[in-house]
């Protein structure tokens, strides 16, 4: 992983895809810190491992997911900010109003910073495969899983290799798809993310998942009486923390007298809300990694080529 990232990061410099800042998390001040961190810290597996193919794609999930977490806003509140939020009093204007507005400032812009990062890594992924794949087809030949795949396969390997105009055209048609979905991605996410904030407490649900106990009542086979009152409980548990939240909307104060007061408050709750924000983004990177570029990928690949 630590070349993967070293070349990536030579990528970028080399192309402008990606700005220095947006390279690495604001927790880092170079490339070493970052990966001793994913090494020493964070445990990632098979950190010091040659992979390629889909291995090397689940440890990419893992590391993107990393440098997501890192996500922050970055700016503190001012006392102006939060009154030009509640506005000129012609209209009601809610705290939780206040609150989404000030998010909508700053938050979506971050976020998609982390996005555009897991973009151009699943780009460069897909992009350092060219080489590989020929390589395996090259490598069929005598080898034990020959008869699992078409005869022809390292016959137009060698000729792929033997044709340098070829190659560098079935290599640039496969490019010319990597950017393409990467900009579909990029658009997909940026969409489902601008959704979330614009209703942000309502993302604050949290699992209802029972934990595992230490006799063996749940091996028992539920009962009616006992399934409604597991699902009762489940239903209250999930709004815990947005109910919380709310509570806490609730005692900002009103008076513009008070507005260091609420500043502080507000800057609370906004935190927060982003913290359970960024760890949906992070749990979820995987799934839409997956939906959003390689499953598009693979399937119109093949009529792109």
């Amino acid at each position: 992983l630590e070349e993967e990232l070293r070349a990536f990061h030579k990528y970028c410099a080399k192309s402008e895809s990606l700005k220095e800042d947006e390279l690495m998390p604001t927790s880092f001040e170079d490339l070493d810190s970052y990966i001793a961190y994913l090494r020493d810290t964070v445990k990632l597996p098979a950190m010091d491992v040659q992979l390629n193919g889909g291995a090397q794609f689940r440890r990419l999930m893992y590391e993107v997911e990393v440098f997501t977490r890192f996500a922050g806003l970055g700016k503190k509140l001012e006392p102006v900010d939060v009154i030009q939020a509640r506005g000129s009093g012609l209209r009601e204007c809610t705290w939780q109003d206040v609150i989404t507005q000030l998010m909508m400032q700053t938050a979506p812009t971050r976020m998609r910073t982390k996005t555009k990062y897991v973009g151009e890594r699943l780009k460069f992924f897909f992009a350092e495969q060219k080489e590989a794949t020929v390589e395996f087809m090259l490598g069929l030949q005598g080898s034990p899983e020959e008869h699992m795949y078409s005869r022809r396969i390292p016959k137009e390997a060698q000729v792929i290799e033997r044709n340098d105009t070829m190659k560098r055209c079935i290599f640039q048609a496969f490019d010319d798809a990597c950017d393409r979905h990467k900009s579909r991605f990029m658009q997909m996410w940026c969409d489902f993310m601008d959704s979330m904030f614009q209703s942000p407490l309502m993302l604050l649900k949290s699992g209802s998942m029972p934990s595992i106990g230490d006799d063996f009542d749940e091996e028992k086979a539920p009962t009616f009486e006992t399934t409604k009152a597991r699902i009762e409980k489940e239903r209250r548990g999930r709004g815990t923390l947005q109910s919380a939240l709310r509570e806490k909307v609730k005692q900002i104060p009103d008076d513009d007298v008070k507005a260091n007061d609420s500043v502080k408050m507000v800057e609370r709750i906004i935190e927060q809300t982003f913290a359970v924000i960024r760890s949906v983004v992070a749990d979820h990177m995987q799934l839409y990694s997956e939906s959003f570029f390689l499953l598009p990928m693979l399937r119109r690949l093949e009529g792109v080529m």
